[in-house]
Parts: C-alpha cells; structure tokens; sequence
C-alpha cells in the first residue's frame, strides 16, 4: 500500500541530531535515488501537525528554498492536489505538483502520502518539473503526550546539479 512505511530494506546513516530532530541518509538504491528520513518531537498534537504539513498556502514559511506554494483542489477531507516552486541557490529552480492522502489511524495516529502527480498543474516557464517525489510520513502521540513525527522521502529533483553541491548535500 502507499501508506507501508519505510517498508523497504533501507540501511540508515545518522547526518544530524539536535533539538528533537534526526536526519538519516539511506543507502542508495537500484534507481540512483537515495531516502532521507528525518524523525522529530513535538509537543504540538498530531491534528497540528497535520493541520501544517497539509497548508499548501504556508509551506513558503517552513520549506527551504519554497518560492510559491499553494492548494490547488481539495476533493475531499482526506485528499489534496498542490503546487510549490523551490528556488535554491545554485541551480535552475524546481516546481513539483503534489497530491496528498491522509489517513487517520487508532487514537491520534496518522499517516500521510505525498507524491508527484507532474501532469496535474501546469508547469512555470524557468522550472525543471520534479516528476518523482514520494514523502510518508507516520504521526502519533505517545503516553506522555509527546508527538513523534517521522518522515521518509525519495525524490528525483531531475536535471542537472553540479558534483560538489551533492558531495554537500550527502
């Protein structure tokens, strides 16, 4: 299913742990694309959490290198189609139009989808379309009230990007 998790067998290498949050590298894969996976704390409850990660309109505020972002269609409570454009430096911007699924599971759990659908939106002159971005993420809250959020993700950003600004980026 789409919602199945970290359900490959990745091997993860620890990039960074502070304030409540670990990044991961996975191990590259068949197709050349290599997972990152971030997990995280908050005190914040799992439907805030879902409130944010699904407010197309704000991802400019929280998303690096966010230029543009909003909803494009809600079909319904569980589904949603959106747009981002992201201009890092150093390379041509990218644009990506997405289509979320959220699921609630038991209690105050989620799950969430997040994938490229390129032909959805129409794409900005100036932008490499994304044409594959899967995101998963796993949200619940333990005993203590305390939100755990992980998140794991495979993109292929497409085009070309210089080797030093991926030897950085891995």
């Amino acid at each position: 299913s789409a919602f199945s998790i970290d359900k490959r067998a990745i091997s993860w290498k620890v990039l960074k742990a502070k304030h409540n949050i670990t990044s991961f590298s996975g191990t590259a894969r068949s197709n050349g694309l290599i997972p990152t996976r971030v997990e995280m704390t908050t005190r914040s409850s799992p439907r805030r959490v879902i409130q944010v990660i699904t407010d197309m309109a704000n991802y400019k505020q929280w998303v690096p290198y966010c230029k543009t972002s909003f909803l494009v269609q809600k079909p319904s409570d569980s589904v949603f189609y959106g747009y981002q454009r992201v201009s890092a430096p150093l390379v041509k911007d990218r644009d990506v139009a997405i289509r979320c699924t959220v699921r609630k599971l038991v209690g105050e759990s989620y799950e969430l989808f997040i994938e490229a659908v390129p032909t959805f939106v129409k794409m900005e002159s100036g932008a490499i379309r994304i044409q594959y971005l899967e995101t998963h993420y796993r949200i619940y809250q333990d005993a203590a009230s305390v939100t755990h959020i992980i998140q794991v993700s495979e993109v292929d950003i497409g085009g070309s990007i210089p080797h030093f600004l991926l030897n950085w980026l891995n």
